[in-house]
Parts: structure tokens; C-alpha cells; sequence
């Protein structure tokens, strides 16, 4: 199963109201937050007519967050809309292929 590839905002103690965030949460052991929540944006009217190739088909993604196919397509992207917003790259794979199995409980 080949995955594709999203790109999340980093949210981490760069950011103003960390402190405030984590001592909220009374998690001061916390040093960041990955969610496809803070997927970052990629609007095609952004995006090169290549890299407008290069995006998952919606019906084996959904809609949000846009996902690239190869994941130097999305890097050569964030380097030249966003170079210097830290991103995590994450693989996301197609609905189509994946197996969602019923919780069990353990066996005494």
C-alpha cells in the first residue's frame, strides 16, 4: 500500500501561548502538537500546474487536507510557497485500501 503525504503546521513552544496552552492542559511534559486539525493550505491557485497533478484523487483522501502522491512534490511546494514555516510531513493512506477492524477485547 503506497501512502500519500500531508503537511501539518508545527505547533511547539515556538509559538506564543504555548506556556499558557500546556499549563491549561496540565501537560508541562508536552513539546508538541501533530494534527491534520493544522493541515497547512495549499490552495491550487497557489500550486504548479505539476504539482496540481500530483494531488490525491479527493475520493480516496476526502476533500481536506490536500495529500500528494510523492512526497518530493509536496516538499519541492512547501519550499517554495512557505520556506520558512516548520512543517511535519505525514503519509495518509487511501481510504480504498484501507482495513478498519472492530476493537477486541483481550483474551484472559
Amino acid at each position: 500500500m503506497t501512502p500519500y503525504y500531508m503537511a501539518t503546521i508545527k505547533y511547539d513552544e515556538r509559538f506564543e501561548g504555548w506556556d499558557a496552552y500546556v499549563k491549561r492542559l496540565n501537560l508541562p511534559h508536552l513539546t508538541e502538537i501533530v494534527s491534520i486539525d493544522s493541515h497547512c493550505a495549499l490552495g491550487e491557485s497557489r500550486l504548479t500546474s505539476d504539482e496540481t497533478a500530483d494531488i490525491a484523487p479527493a475520493n480516496e483522501v476526502g476533500p481536506h487536507p490536500v495529500c500528494f502522491r510523492t512526497l518530493e512534490c509536496l516538499q519541492g511546494c512547501l519550499v517554495r510557497i512557505a520556506p520558512t514555516v516548520p512543517f511535519n510531513l505525514l503519509p495518509d493512506y487511501p481510504r480504498s485500501s484501507a482495513t478498519i477492524r472492530p476493537c477486541e477485547s483481550p483474551k484472559s
